[in-house]
């Protein structure tokens, strides 16, 4: 049986890069995210790397909880089951706390995205997790691409840095509460990564050329999908090597 991997964020950046990983492998994908026509793409791209695997797009609204119980559905309806989950989506407004918005542009829409989201959707999706796993003999997986904030919060971050560190702390707590069914829970935590939600900030000069590729998360991401049943590597932490900053 084919391995049915959720993957949220999968328009561009990062979850695009995760997605031509997977189509490496023998799995099918349900590819998640709000603009239907990137992840469209994304799943035409998918397809030229191997036709053998099949890619459904699911266009919804992931801080509402409907529309993810509706994806959900979905994903069961077409696949039957699901193996392994990846929560990549997120979002980041940059500015002080004392300015930062409480609307769609602001604090609350960060919280409810970047950790309410995916805590639900890992409600949701665990009891099917459950029961395709088979303890040591399988690569079922749950992983959240969280930030190198989460360790090391920075100024103009501290709403994203309470997400991020809450979504590594809830990963950590859920390790432990379904590592005995053989599942593995990773954080992937990067630092600034090469993708397009810096280039609205003018206010941070960094160095595209030192940035961290989406490419490396994906690595990461095949590397905890891989990674010997035996064992997990319940946190990653990816750095650039050389400055980002200008």
């Amino acid at each position: 049986m084919k391995n049915v991997i959720i993957l949220t964020g999968a328009s561009r950046g990062i979850g695009r890069e995760i997605a031509l990983e997977l189509s490496k492998f023998y799995c099918n994908l349900a590819l998640v995210g709000r603009d239907k026509q990137s992840l469209e793409e994304t799943a035409n791209l998918c397809s030229q790397a191997n036709s053998s695997n099949k890619n459904m797009v699911i266009a919804i609204d992931l801080a509402k909880q409907t529309d993810i119980e509706i994806m959900v559905d979905q994903v069961i309806k077409e696949y039957g089951s699901i193996t392994t989950l990846i929560n990549n989506h997120g979002i980041h407004y940059r500015n002080f706390i004392k300015d930062l918005a409480h609307d769609d542009y602001g604090m609350e829409k960060m919280i409810d995205i970047n950790l309410r989201s995916p805590i639900t959707i890992t409600r949701l999706v665990l009891p099917y997790i459950i029961q395709n796993s088979s303890n040591k003999a399988n690569k079922n997986a749950i992983i959240y691409i969280s930030s190198l904030v989460a360790r090391n919060p920075v100024a103009m971050s501290a709403a994203y840095t309470a997400s991020k560190s809450g979504l590594l702390g809830f990963a950590h707590a859920l390790y432990d509460e379904v590592k005995s069914y053989g599942i593995k829970v990773s954080t992937i935590c990067p630092g600034y990564v090469n993708t397009f939600q810096y280039d609205r900030d003018e206010r941070l000069k960094l160095n595209p050329e030192n940035m961290i590729l989406p490419a490396d998360v994906a690595q990461a991401v095949n590397f905890v999908i891989l990674f010997p049943g035996s064992s997990c590597p319940v946190e990653i932490q990816i750095r650039p090597q050389y400055s980002p900053f200008l």
